[in-house]
């Protein structure tokens, strides 16, 4: 995030996937550990980072197929 626009690959995906659908975005920051627990907890919709599937992830949120 540069200045107060979040910027990236994750967030033009994002972004382009949004624009598709008719979707409002709204982009909130979390700490990397910390955005699984928002997905859990129905904090957010969607976390986007450079996540690796692994196992334990794997068994805690819906990852999108590589």
């Amino acid at each position: 995030m540069f200045g107060t626009k979040f910027t990236g690959i994750d967030m033009d995906i994002v972004r382009a996937i949004c624009n598709k659908i008719d979707y409002r975005v709204e982009f909130k920051q979390y700490d990397f550990d910390s955005i699984i627990t928002a997905i859990q907890s129905d904090a957010v919709d969607v976390g986007a980072s450079g996540f690796s599937i692994t196992p334990e992830r794997a068994g805690s949120v819906l990852f999108s197929d590589p």
